[in-house]
């Protein structure tokens, strides 16, 4: 498949063929077709993010939507490493899929969540 892989520390990603992810136990594949970027991908990409593991080659993107293999649409969180949203397809552990309604479409989908997510984490972490 193809993906922005990242190769070393404060390198930029080079979009390249990378080895397509298998699903394990409790895990769903899913089509990417459109992912956040956000400043936590921004900074994974330039290395200066430590939240994950820096195990190289990886590809950059915590979140996006995407369909499953029965084009199923969806929003999907929290990638399995080292792969990551910037490629054609990734792996996610099953409780972190949302199915989209379809009046949404998959740029808004994708921009939406995740900044929501942190309003919402920031909130209850205060109280």
């Amino acid at each position: 498949m193809k993906a922005a892989v990242i190769h070393a520390l404060g390198q930029p990603p080079r979009f390249e063929d990378f080895p397509e992810p298998t699903a394990g136990e409790g895990e769903v594949g899913v089509n990417v077709r459109a992912a956040g970027l956000h400043p936590f991908v921004r900074a994974q990409a330039s290395g200066s993010q430590s939240g994950r593991p820096n195990v190289f080659p990886q590809i950059p993107g915590i979140d996006g939507v995407g369909s499953l293999d029965d084009g199923t649409r969806v929003y999907f969180d929290r990638v399995r490493p080292p792969y990551g949203t910037m490629a054609e397809r990734c792996v996610v552990l099953r409780e972190m899929i949302f199915p989209i309604p379809d009046r949404l479409d998959d740029l808004t989908a994708a921009a939406l969540f995740n900044p929501g997510m942190t309003s919402w984490l920031a909130f209850t972490r205060a109280q």
